[in-house]
């Protein structure tokens, strides 16, 4: 007997991913028009990037990965200009809420790691492999959310520590 659900749900998820990426794409391509309007300091390092596509973008795999070049990954005698500081502001801003963001998913992630072991414990104790494995599939799909939220936890911080070294935000935000 055949299974006609996987392959056909593969490819829906294929093609939802490969629209995703596509409108992602799109949407780089518009902030790379707008960002070289306010920020033309950026044209340099997008020219300096590898290669270009027909759009002027850098070429990558997958459009998740294509860099923005923001203020904070500009060289220090650029965005310690003085055109810059609305811009760099704007990044701070951004940074602050990404890192804020990020703390707060990763504290959400944990309550449900916590309240998981806990049902665990309390209703599944000796019941067998699948229980088990599937408590430890879901414990590690959640693991893998607590990493990428800590990933954007440590790129924001990053940014700051460029943007703003001596910020008050240094005091909330700890180096992980």
């Amino acid at each position: 007997m055949a299974s006609r659900g996987t392959t056909g749900k593969g490819k829906k998820q294929q093609a939802d991913l490969h629209n995703r990426r596509t409108a992602l794409q799109h949407q780089i391509y518009a902030w790379r028009q707008a960002q070289l309007v306010y920020t033309p300091h950026a044209a340099v390092m997008v020219a300096s990037s590898a290669s270009l596509d027909d759009n002027g973008l850098p070429r990558v795999e997958v459009a998740e990965n294509a860099p923005l070049f923001l203020p904070s990954s500009f060289p220090a005698d650029v965005w310690s200009l003085s055109e810059m500081n609305r811009i760099c502001n704007m990044e701070k801003k951004l940074r602050l809420a990404q890192a804020e963001d990020a703390l707060v998913e990763i504290r959400r992630q944990c309550r449900i790691v916590q309240g998981l072991w806990q049902f665990k414990k309390l209703n599944m104790t000796g019941t067998g492999n699948r229980p088990n494995t599937k408590m430890l599939t879901l414990y590690n799909r959640i693991s893998h959310k607590i990493e990428c939220a800590a990933h954007r936890y440590r790129t924001a911080r990053s940014a700051l520590l460029v943007l703003d070294p001596e910020g008050d935000w240094k005091e909330r935000l700890k180096k992980s």
